[in-house]
């Protein structure tokens, strides 16, 4: 099983897990490795749950029992698909000990591999196919989702010019929906905790039939059923926040293929947009 079809998999038993079900099935997605190597108790432990709810998770997602499901993880582990520091596993920092820059930057890293193990080319065709066709891009992320949100914004406003970046404005959210429909293309950006005005408008833009890309954390998302295509996207850290490197990285990736399937028409906007800015001086000359 690859990482992605254990991902559906997980979207599919999303209705009938659990709370604790639903933290179990998360921290498969972002630790396979846990569920590879450790006990059905010890994972309970990291996850803080009882052992009954871990085995009930894995019957739920299909499994006859905790065995198969680690067996299973450590075929996802050890295979080509999913590159893995078997080092990753290792026990949580003590107290007072906090985590150095290395290891910090090692979780980018890390977060970067395991979604680009998740990625279903077929949705990143459909990704791409949207973007190239859509009359309007509306980009939406909110707190700390906005950080990749913007990111990916202005890189396709730069190579397009047809993107509207959302949320910079109290009040002016759901502006942005009167008019637009299916000819557009909404990417919505969203992490745990989730916004209540995120979630308002994916909802409204599903009813007026705008298709929908999400980036989220999981399956279990409720971005993924609002979706054409969705990509669960790997923020674990030991650090304070989570990691949205990998958020970034992917959103750069797409943006890229959306450039590649029309070079000639975004040459002849960068080469414009390069004359502009330097009639107008934006940039520093250095001697």
């Amino acid at each position: 099983m690859r990482v992605d079809s254990l991902s559906e998999r997980i979207r599919q038993a999303s209705e009938g897990l659990s709370q604790g079900g639903k933290r179990v099935a998360t921290h498969l997605l972002e630790r396979p490795q846990d569920f590879a190597f450790l006990s059905v108790r010890e994972v309970a432990q990291r996850i803080r749950v009882s052992t009954a709810t871990v085995i009930r998770a894995a019957q739920a997602l299909g499994f006859a029992g905790y065995a198969q499901l680690q067996a299973e993880a450590q075929r996802i582990v050890w295979s080509n698909r999913y590159t893995m520091r078997l080092s990753a596993v290792e026990p949580d920092a003590s107290p007072g000990q906090p985590p150095s820059l290395q290891a910090l930057m090692q979780d980018d890293v890390d977060a970067i591999r395991t979604t680009m193990s998740r990625v279903d080319p077929g949705h990143v065709e459909r990704a791409v196919r949207l973007l190239v066709r859509a009359r309007r891009i509306l980009v939406l992320g909110q707190r700390l989702s906005a950080g990749p949100a913007e990111f990916f914004g202005r890189i396709m406003d730069t190579l397009l010019g047809k993107v509207h970046i959302l949320g910079r404005e109290p009040g002016m959210l759901f502006d942005a929906l009167v008019g637009a429909g299916p000819e557009d293309v909404a990417v919505i950006v969203a992490f745990p905790r989730y916004t209540m005005s995120t979630l308002q408008f994916a909802r409204l833009a599903a009813q007026k039939g705008i298709p929908l890309i999400a980036v989220t954390d999981s399956p279990l998302s409720p971005f993924v059923s609002l979706a054409q295509c969705w990509f669960c996207v790997a923020s674990a850290s030991s650090g304070p926040v989570d990691t949205y490197v990998a958020a970034a990285s992917l959103l750069n990736g797409i943006a890229g293929l959306v450039a590649l399937q029309n070079p000639e028409l975004v040459m002849q906007r960068l080469q414009e947009l390069d004359r502009v800015l330097d009639a107008s001086d934006t940039f520093a000359r250095l001697k």
